[in-house]
């Protein structure tokens, strides 16, 4: 996994990376090559770091499509 903290919004195709998750149709997001996927829930994505830190990215974008 990498995280970009100069994203502009967080997104993971990855349903069992969320701590919290609120299922429902949220638009869609635009890729770089022209094509566009579903964004399919949001909510908190709870992360350890390898230096034993807990990192918590809030309304992170469910995308199973990417």
């Amino acid at each position: 996994m990498v995280v970009d903290s100069g994203a502009s919004f967080h997104l993971t195709p990855k349903r069992e990376y969320f701590s919290s998750y609120t299922a429902g149709d949220y638009g869609y997001v635009k890729m770089g090559n022209d094509g566009s996927c579903w964004i399919i829930g949001i909510e908190e994505v709870c992360l350890l770091t390898s230096t034993g830190c807990k990192m918590i990215l809030k309304e992170v974008c469910h995308v199973p499509d990417i």
